[in-house]
């Protein structure tokens, strides 16, 4: 054991918390800045202006489809043109517009973002950044802090889009920021926030799959001085999917409340609480009768699900949280952060593998229960001053997370399933394994960032240390496998705004990340490396007008990689190497016509291993997009987006590859108060995913598991906002 590693016992652990929550708070004076009613008034048929002044922050409401502010890249706000790393902002307009009801939905049209690699499938969201997809659902934070999921489980932690008020993606190694990561980059979440003036949405829709939602959203003030509000956010969803015996079923409620406290302090407190039911479809099939017809001439259709009668996945999860500031001085203030994390999860799963005979699948089962429980924080100091011509801002503080997973996972067999022509209903069921687990990760960081600012130039610097302890533990065989050690990693980046909108970078960045996934001897593997140099130019004639493009050189060592989809034990791939070009434009051509573009290509490479000189499975070498939507003046406004994936393989040995594919999608909103002033904030969307209905795989992860895409999806929506 490192010296430098204290394991806690849980008492301590709780009691500092509450200690330095009562510290934080002892100071309690301020004032939290107004609010821009604008977002909750502005004609749904017109693009907003864009909110680009100079007071404007990453946590208020954007107007229209471009934020000039994000804090993706750094714990503080900062200017797009300045920040010296590839960052892409999603605002609630843009998000409402493409009509997504899951995160990967949202980030269909981001650059470097591949959302396919799960194809239809809705239970989680995983979103592979610049090629790398292992623990794609652990790189996401929300409000600050890291959501703590556990990749090496089933208890992932999904988000509901429609309690956000805006989504940034980051790309690149993260580790600088909040510890342990991958290195493709990171997705960060703000949630919706209390609003100083009123603001009432009311939401429902109707889908061709069977999909109905009903949502609303409320906030105001609570008292007459304005030092108190709320909002409450929840939504309803049902979705019957186009997957054989599965559905998609959702009830939420976020509540949150904001207050002054007195002078100089503000304090947030957050809450979110969703049941899921049931979470869907979650399978693929094997590759000679999805992307082909190998398989006797036949091929298996998208709408097949290899589970059966009585398989579940259903999910509840708690999230408890407060966001405390106080300002010492105007240039000196503390922030503290905390949140509990409650996730419960029961499966009963049939899935195929492998051929039985030739129309008939092998079904194995998966099954058991899980329960995490987390808890973290975050405390800082952010101080503002000059050194002669120099600015700085610096961030240094601490935080600490906490995660426990326990459960049991049972294993069985169950009678195969004709492919082609099923008959559900008789599993046969018979259980051979079933064992209990005990994982825990504990880490805890100390980070101190310095924003300098000398005329035109910008640099962003940082350094971060962490320790961490992981313990996997299996109570049945008393056996035990963990990792215990710590980690520095640095960030440097330099940019420079020339007066004409164009600003180069260069930045240098660094990752690790504790692996959650043990060898065939049940010894966790080595924690993954990286390394990342970067440069690129943003280009911003005006604030209507954002273009960028980006060069990238991101190595990885030890990668880890499932041994086969039969086996539960994975293998360190050696070297990962991904070398690539990032564009992407985002621009109000007139108040009227709004556009987004994007184009992706990524040369990732197996450096070591045996399979070295090889391509990664479930990573397109090139994707593109484009996305517009144009506003009439009699109240309609238009939108279509086109999505092309590039070719990908199958599996490591590159002996199979998916085909390329590209999708069109359209929408269509109208302002109902055009035809009648009583109706005036009522809207009516429609949106259509894969308009031509094409049957294509998204993706494969080995030749046993490809996973179909989303066939044509039809969505309605009607809102009412005053």
């Amino acid at each position: 054991m490192n010296p430098s590693m204290v394991r806690l016992s849980a008492a301590p652990r709780i009691l500092y918390v509450a200690v330095l929550a009562l510290f934080s708070m002892s100071g309690a004076q301020a004032q939290t800045p107004s609010q821009n009613e604008q977002a909750k008034t502005a004609p749904v048929a017109q693009l907003g202006i864009i909110r680009a002044t100079s007071d404007a922050t990453s946590t208020e409401p954007t107007i229209g489809f471009q934020s000039t502010v994000s804090r993706a890249a750094s714990r503080a706000d900062m200017d797009w043109i300045e920040t010296p790393h590839s960052v892409s902002s999603l605002t609630r307009d843009r998000i409402d517009a493409i009509g997504a009801t899951t995160g990967t939905d949202a980030l269909r049209y981001t650059p470097g973002a591949f959302t396919g690699l799960v194809g239809g499938a809705s239970r989680y969201d995983y979103i592979s950044l610049r090629g790398f997809n292992e623990n794609s659902t652990d790189n996401l934070n929300l409000d600050g802090q890291k959501v703590l999921s556990d990749s090496g489980t089933y208890s992932s932690v999904q988000i509901d889009p429609f309690t956000l008020e805006r989504i940034d993606v980051y790309r690149g190694p993260t580790s600088v920021l909040y510890g342990r990561n991958s290195p493709g980059g990171l997705v960060s979440y703000s949630s919706k926030r209390p609003l100083d003036e009123p603001y009432h949405e009311i939401t429902a829709g109707i889908g061709n799959h069977g999909q109905t939602h009903l949502g609303f959203d409320m906030t105001g003030p609570i008292d007459k001085e304005g030092n108190a509000a709320y909002r409450l956010v929840g939504i309803t969803r049902n979705d019957k999917t186009q997957y054989d015996n599965n559905r998609v079923e959702r009830y939420l409620l976020a509540p949150s409340l904001k207050f002054k406290l007195g002078e100089n302090s503000r304090l947030l407190l957050q809450g979110y609480f969703q049941k899921d039911p049931s979470t869907g479809f979650h399978s693929g099939f094997p590759a000679d009768a999805t992307i082909n017809t190998d398989h006797n001439g036949r091929r298996i259709s998208p709408e097949f699900s290899d589970d059966d009668e009585g398989g579940k996945f259903s999910r509840t999860l708690s999230m408890m949280g407060y966001q405390f500031e106080h300002d010492f001085t105007p240039n000196l203030t503390l922030k503290n952060s905390f949140r509990l994390t409650s996730l419960k999860s029961d499966m009963a799963q049939f899935y195929g593998y492998g051929w039985y005979d030739e129309n008939s699948l092998n079904r194995y089962y998966s099954g058991g229960y899980e329960e995490l429980e987390a808890y973290q924080f975050d405390t800082s100091l952010t101080g503002v001053f000059q050194t002669g011509g120099a600015s700085h801002e610096v961030i240094g503080g601490f935080d600490y997370q906490h995660r426990n997973v326990t459960g049991r996972w049972d294993s069985g067999v169950a009678n195969p399933l004709n492919a082609f022509d099923p008959v559900y209903g008789n599993p046969g069921l018979a259980i051979t394994y079933s064992e209990p687990f005990d994982r825990t990760l504990e880490q805890f960081g100390l980070y101190l960032q310095d924003t300098v600012r000398y005329g035109r130039l910008t640099g962003l610097f940082s350094i971060r240390h962490d320790v961490v302890d992981i313990d996997n533990r299996n109570p049945l065989l008393n056996t035990k496998s963990g990792y215990k050690g710590n980690k520095t990693t640095f960030r440097a980046g330099l940019s420079y705004a020339f007066d004409n909108g164009i600003s180069p970078y260069f930045s240098y960045s660094q990752s690790f990340n504790p692996n959650g996934y043990t060898d065939v001897n049940n010894q966790v593997l080595p924690p993954t490396e990286a390394e990342q140099y970067e440069v690129g130019v943003k280009y911003q004639p005006t604030e209507n007008v954002m273009l960028s493009a980006a060069y990238y050189d991101l190595k990885q060592e030890n990668v880890a990689a499932r041994h086969s989809s039969a086996t539960s034990y994975y293998d360190p791939l050696g070297v990962v190497r991904s070398r690539g070009i990032e564009l992407e434009a985002n621009a109000n051509v007139t108040d009227n016509f709004t556009v987004t573009a994007s184009y992706t290509m990524n040369n990732m490479k197996l450096e070591k291993g045996d399979n070295a000189g090889k391509r990664p499975f479930q990573a397109p070498k090139q994707m593109a997009s484009l996305w517009g939507r144009y506003g009439f003046n009699n109240g309609l406004a238009l939108s279509a987006g086109v999505r092309y994936v590039g070719k990908s393989w199958a599996d490591n040995e590159n002996t199979v590859e998916v085909p390329a594919y590209t999708l069109l999608d359209l929408g269509a909103e109208y302002d109902l108060g055009r035809v009648n002033s009583n109706l005036k904030g009522a809207t009516v969307r429609l949106n259509v995913n894969n308009v031509t209905d094409k049957t294509y795989v998204a993706s494969c992860a080995t030749t046993n598991y490809c996973y179909y895409g989303e066939k044509r999806n039809i969505k309605a929506t009607f809102s009412y906002k005053w």
